[in-house]
């Protein structure tokens, strides 16, 4: 399995903005946790920049991410 630091995955999916785009729209990362299955703690170092992240689980986070959205 390929693993990417999350801006290489999709330019729509970076770390560095997940969380600003998480909390301007309202979702936490309990309710992001709920969703893809991963834990809060995962998540959120995933946000800090602190994990390389494979790019089926980017792709997961996006996914989880515009579901909630909906």
């Amino acid at each position: 399995m390929k693993y990417f630091r999350l801006k290489s995955v999709r330019k729509s999916f970076e770390a560095s903005t997940l969380r600003e785009k998480r909390k301007a729209s309202g979702i936490t990362l309990k309710a992001l946790s709920e969703q893809t299955g991963f834990t809060v703690q995962y998540l959120s170092d995933v946000e800090k920049c602190r994990r390389i992240v494979s790019q089926d689980k980017a792709m997961t986070i996006d996914y989880a991410m515009g579901v909630l959205l909906k």
